[in-house]
């Protein structure tokens, strides 16, 4: 399965759909996972994790692996790949919004502070590409003030 951020009509998130689980690897029918697909997963193994009583250490650090892998994902696709043309405020701007959706539905979860640890840099990318550029004393201004993952500074 690979994570990618389109646009679903439909707000409820079907638990008992198992696509996920059940992707053929060997077909060239790949489905293109949606935001809706992304929360359905999560809850998913969320809702897999408290069946089965795992420990809540064990469940934040799963979680925090998880959101590790969309941060890392996501960050590597906006910034080296420049032919998917993802370095614009207009991805910047529906990037935030669906990444919220996924910091909307960790803290549901009780699992904000994973979910705010290892997805702060994609948000960064995400604000930088937002914000406006407009002169050196712009730029200067964001990045050392809303940019601290990212600068190394």
């Amino acid at each position: 399965m690979f994570i990618a951020f389109e646009e679903n009509n439909s707000t409820t998130v079907k638990l008992s759909d198992l696509r996920w689980i059940t992707l053929d690897m060997n077909s060239n029918n790949y489905h293109q996972a949606t935001l809706c697909d992304i929360l359905a997963t999560l809850s998913s193994i969320m809702d897999l994790l408290r069946k089965y009583r795992v420990n809540a250490t064990l469940t934040i650090q799963m979680f925090s692996q998880i959101f590790h892998y969309i941060n890392t994902w996501l960050f590597n696709r906006i910034v080296c790949y420049p032919t998917l043309k993802l370095c614009s405020y207009f991805w910047g701007e529906k990037s935030s919004l669906r990444l919220k959706s996924i910091s909307d539905w960790a803290q549901r979860q009780g699992l904000e502070l994973a979910s705010d640890c290892h997805l702060t840099k994609v948000n960064q990318i995400c604000l930088l590409l937002q914000s406006p550029k407009r002169d050196v004393h712009d730029v200067q201004q964001l990045i050392s003030n809303n940019t601290f993952k990212l600068n190394s500074i």
